[in-house]
């Protein structure tokens, strides 16, 4: 049986999409699953009133040594603004890297915009939640259900299969395969305590009397238990705003299984102590992510991918390479790539290691 040429790309994050555009750019076909509605991954935004409210990460941090050349054009492509570090706010400030020099980008269309250029010209498949990879004899067959489309089962034949999600659920993915990690891939253990959980709560506020600093953040205090609250101004309504309330890893480990309605009501009163005032506030979105980021990024592997060629299976992403978890996803996607069109190419199997 002939190695299928096309790959398989679980995950339609930031290392998902710049890994399927270098594949391509390689003549390479390939298709990208992800089970969420929308690509980008934690690059997630949604509208109200066509104002665009970032509920993950609301910059973008490039390395610049590595910034490739498909990136560049779609940060240029949507209208993408350099921030400098003093416009930050100060706990993001302290989390850039100290050991490479890094730009920072805001998206005025919202940060899933960049995730939706870089998708494009990829071939993804939202909300197909991928169950499990079976080893063939030249290849990997998919197993995995539609969910737009009633759970539908689906298989997906490819010759090979690269795995960009957080570590903990690529290794419950390989343990449903009958693939263990850590003997087979070498992966090292990396559980869901080593990521930072996050509770979001989105409130429409009127009678708001503070103004939006320019850059629209708020700074807090150390006690609070927000890490960062964002302010959109209505345009005409000078009074109205979009609050973006964001708490802190630590709170949101103790409260991650709170019911919504409660973390909302939470994070409103942490707002309103940080704003000096009580709020007109009308809910809207409550948004929890429990693999926000890794909180040390050290723990994870200094190679920029592990891979087993029997068939080729790549396991990639921010976990890999420098401390910066966008910067690692980037220059993880760009090896990985490679290392594919290298072992779907060379025809010898049987090798395993990190590269």
């Amino acid at each position: 049986m002939k190695r299928p040429d096309r790959v398989a790309i679980v995950g339609s994050g930031i290392t998902g999409l710049c890994l399927g555009q270098a594949l391509i750019h390689c003549g390479v076909d390939c298709r990208i699953f992800d089970k969420g509605r929308y690509p980008g991954g934690r690059m997630a935004t949604f509208f109200n009133d066509g104002l665009a409210i970032d509920y993950g990460p609301k910059w973008f941090h490039t390395h610049d040594e590595f910034l490739e050349s498909s990136l560049r054009q779609a940060l240029v492509d949507v209208g993408a603004i350099v921030v400098e570090p003093s416009e930050l706010p100060g706990e993001v400030r302290r989390r850039l890297p100290t050991d490479h020099s890094v730009t920072s980008w805001t998206i005025p269309g919202g940060m899933r915009a960049l995730a939706c250029r870089l998708a494009e010209p990829l071939e993804l498949r939202q909300r197909h939640h991928i169950r499990r990879i079976e080893r063939l004899n030249e290849g990997w067959r998919i197993h995995g259900t539609d969910e737009s489309n009633g759970s539908l089962p689906f298989i997906f034949d490819a010759g090979a299969t690269i795995l960009t999600m957080p570590w903990p659920q690529v290794a419950d993915l390989l343990r449903d395969s009958g693939i263990t990690p850590a003997t087979e891939l070498r992966l090292p253990e990396i559980t869901e305590e080593a990521y930072d959980r996050i509770h979001v709560g989105t409130f429409l506020i009127e009678g708001l009397s503070l103004k939006p600093a320019s850059s629209g953040f708020v700074e807090l205090s150390e006690s609070t238990a927000l890490s960062r609250i964002d302010r959109i101004e209505r345009p005409g309504s000078p009074e109205r705003h979009i609050v973006a309330a964001f708490a802190k890893p630590r709170w949101c480990r103790k409260h991650f299984d709170d019911a919504p309605e409660s973390v909302m009501r939470d994070l409103l009163k942490e707002a309103e102590s940080q704003l000096g005032e009580t709020l007109q506030a009308t809910p809207l979105r409550h948004h929890r992510w429990k693999f926000a980021k890794l909180t040390n990024p050290d723990a994870g592997n200094p190679h920029p991918l592990i891979f087993v060629d029997d068939p080729p299976l790549i396991v990639a992403g921010e976990a890999f390479g420098v401390s910066s978890n966008v910067s690692a996803g980037i220059l993880s996607a760009q090896a990985s790539a490679a290392m594919t069109f290298r072992l779907l190419t060379a025809g010898d199997s049987g090798r395993s290691g990190l590269a």
